[in-house]
């Protein structure tokens, strides 16, 4: 298991650069999510489309001590940074999408994509089959007192405000 840096070199040249903990089975994660034409960015998806596997290589560019994980977070945005340009990253910073934002148009088209979205009775089973037997996101926490209070306040608040809005 190496971790550490890797890139994703592609055609005409473009970078995609990542870190991960197990270097290979990030590659196989990135190969198998470009293959099902589902990877999180979307360049490298269209040019994985457009040119194929072949015209891709992996490498590993540094590798880390899987426990420093801030020298492993600083160590890729040395990279992003260096080849900025030609990045297929859709995030500006290493690690995260943390200061990312999506352009108007962008926000416009997802919000039509959904809007009036109807799940069906086979698919609400399907996610209630998948999440039975998970705990809730909040099982097991311990609220203290400040926290209740704030929640209670917060809640009567939002009741408040829905029994003022006219029924459609």
């Amino acid at each position: 298991m190496t971790s550490g840096i890797y890139a994703i070199l592609g055609p005409g040249p473009r970078i995609y650069i990542g870190q991960s903990v197990d270097v290979d089975r990030r590659t196989i994660e990135h190969k198998k999510s470009l293959r099902k034409g589902k990877h999180q960015s979307a360049y490298l998806q269209n040019a994985f489309n457009c040119h194929g596997e072949a015209s891709f290589h992996w490498i590993t560019l540094a590798k880390v001590d899987a426990e420093d994980k801030d020298l492993i977070t600083a160590l890729e945005q040395e990279y992003m940074d260096k080849f900025r340009p030609i990045l297929y990253n859709l995030a500006p910073a290493a690690g995260s999408l943390l200061g990312f934002k999506h352009s108007e148009e962008t926000k416009k088209k997802i919000g039509a994509k959904h809007k009036n979205k109807v799940v069906s009775e086979e698919t609400r089973r399907l996610m209630s089959e998948a999440n039975k037997g998970k705990p809730g996101p909040t099982r097991g926490k311990v609220y203290s007192v400040e926290e209740k209070v704030a929640r209670s306040i917060r809640m009567k608040q939002y009741y408040a405000d829905r029994r003022m809005q006219p029924h459609v």
